[in-house]
């Protein structure tokens, strides 16, 4: 029985991966809790001195630009320092399809890459790491893994179905490609059993804008959902009442911001990233204290953020009179 070492066995779609791989092999899955550290070289070591076959490296889910430079930089630095003398194991470095940035056409595993997010740029990082290395490994681009388990936009919208409750979503129009957990899960198993024979595979399953999510949702259990469509047009009721929570989590609009309007962030004065974080964790606790200098430049930043998306969306709707 082959041995995998799975790195991030505790998150989302590592947890679901374990499942299934645990039928077939033997699993190594180091956690944090037990002082497991992929950014420490010598704790690394010690647990490839195991017999290991097979690594998948799930690593590098997390917002914060620092402790991705660590993990996956730093991290996938010290797996290739370590193996890079051995003939096993295989690495199976798992990216995002994130890395292709903003497309209006189909991508492939040839397209060129324009990553726009600091995630999408370290994971682009990470893999030009192995695509420099001599080491057997496969680089997996997934795309937006979803399961109504799990607290996410789509799973947002199955609980919102029925209520009262205004759901605010953003974007409607746009596609995304969505593939469910348990897919993920099933096509990495067969990879894993397969010789495959290319370096990089976009995994993923189908192209839906959230309208057409939405429409399905409401057919399957013949209820309707509730939403406000924030798209941010000259006619939108944008107000301080609405919640801003569909908007700051969609990485794709904060990316735009800071990529299109980066002079202008740079003139206001402010660091998005200290903004975005202090948002959310001021949402998930209530025991948060206040910030008074943030809070106060809060109101500042939606009024910005509301002007520089309506502008956007006017140049989008004319931009024959831009092009």
């Amino acid at each position: 029985m082959k041995t995998i070492l799975i790195i991030g066995s505790n998150g989302y779609i590592g947890s679901g991966l374990k499942k299934n791989l645990k039928k077939y092999y033997k699993l190594i899955c180091p956690s944090r809790k037990s002082g497991f550290d992929i950014t420490n070289f010598k704790k690394l070591s010690k647990i490839f001195k195991k017999d290991i076959d097979i690594v998948i490296n799930l690593s590098g889910q997390n917002s914060s630009k620092s402790i991705l430079a660590k993990t996956i930089i730093k991290g996938n630095q010290n797996i290739i320092r370590i193996v890079k003398n051995q003939k096993k194991p295989i690495i199976y470095y798992i990216s995002s399809t994130l890395v292709y940035g903003y497309s209006s056409k189909s991508v492939s595993e040839k397209s060129s890459t324009k990553p726009v997010s600091n995630y999408a740029k370290f994971k682009l990082k990470g893999e030009n790491l192995f695509l420099k290395s001599n080491l057997n490994y496969k680089i997996l681009r997934l795309s937006n893994v979803y399961s109504i388990k799990k607290n996410n936009f789509i799973n947002n919208m199955i609980n919102a179905n029925g209520r009262s409750k205004k759901l605010f979503v953003n974007n409607i129009n746009s596609y995304r490609n969505y593939i469910h957990l348990n897919d993920v899960t099933m096509i990495m198993t067969k990879m894993i059993e397969k010789n495959l024979k290319y370096q990089v595979y976009n995994i993923g399953h189908e192209n839906l804008t959230i309208k057409q999510i939405i429409k399905v949702i409401d057919k399957k259990t013949k209820k309707k959902i509730n939403f406000i469509d924030e798209n941010f047009s000259g006619d939108t009721n944008f107000s301080e009442k609405n919640s801003y929570q569909a908007f700051y989590d969609d990485g794709e609009n904060i990316d735009l911001v800071k990529k299109i309007y980066a002079k202008d962030l740079e003139s206001f004065g402010y660091n998005l990233e200290e903004f975005f974080e202090y948002e959310n964790n001021k949402l998930n606790s209530k025991k948060m204290k206040p910030h008074i200098k943030l809070d106060k430049k809060e109101n500042n930043f939606r009024r910005f953020v509301k002007r520089i998306l309506k502008k956007n969306f006017y140049i989008y709707l004319n931009r024959d009179k831009f092009d």
